[in-house]
């Protein structure tokens, strides 16, 4: 048992898309289901070991349908507590490891921030119809 358990601490795996792909592939590919309308997708999905995560999902959705993807966000995601929506500017800006994540060149939407472990946290630029998801342990 323990030599399964090393191995597991050593496994570093990273899918990533820098070019869209369809809402189709990305559920195949990440096991994630999208808020219905998401087009134009992007990830980075990064994983060290059992214990270190970190996800960055970027789509777009047709304005009508954002305030119901963001919902549909926060729903999925049964551990998040304690979420609070904040306009841009003043929303906490993460950095994202991928050229298509620009969450720091929003002008105008809210974030939903959600604070410590097993943290989902959205982003919305209303401008672009564009949502940003980022989520660690």
């Amino acid at each position: 048992m323990a030599l399964i358990s090393n191995n597991l601490l050593q496994i570093n795996l990273t899918q990533r898309s820098d070019s869209p792909v369809t809402s189709q592939q990305a559920t195949v590919l990440l096991a994630f289901v999208l808020p219905p309308g998401a087009n134009n997708i992007y990830y980075l999905h990064h994983r060290v070991g059992m214990f270190q995560l970190n996800f960055y999902l970027r789509f777009h959705v047709p304005p009508d349908d954002a305030f119901a993807a963001v919902n549909f966000l926060v729903a999925n995601r049964a551990l998040q507590t304690n979420t609070n929506e904040i306009p841009i500017p003043g929303a906490a800006i993460i950095n994202g490891p991928a050229p298509w994540w620009k969450v720091a060149d929003i002008k105008h939407g809210f974030a939903i921030l959600a604070p410590g472990s097993f943290s989902r946290s959205i982003w919305y630029d209303s401008d672009a119809s564009i949502i940003y998801l980022h989520e660690t342990n």
